[in-house]
């Protein structure tokens, strides 16, 4: 499965890591960058690894969420087609 970040989820990790350059440098800002990106591969071998966002059940992909720990209460959202059981 292939991980595929949304544009208004790049541009709110976009936003945290100039966020991150401006209170704690170039190279936290960089750590964070590769942690949230390093996350892309967790998700695409165990793309079922998050939690179910139950307020986005219904619609035509399954929504989950991961929490990344050490960070700003940041999360990122893993999607793929729903299957009915």
């Amino acid at each position: 499965m292939q991980v595929k970040w949304g544009k208004r989820a790049l541009r709110r990790l976009d936003g945290a890591v100039d966020y991150g350059l401006r209170q704690f440098g170039k190279i936290t800002s960089e750590r964070l960058y590769r942690k949230m990106r390093s996350y892309d591969v967790l998700l695409s071998l165990n793309p079922q690894v998050g939690k179910v966002e139950l307020l986005l059940a219904g619609r035509r992909y399954e929504y989950r969420s991961l929490v990344v720990p050490n960070t700003t209460s940041w999360s990122t959202t893993s999607t793929r087609p729903r299957t009915e059981l």
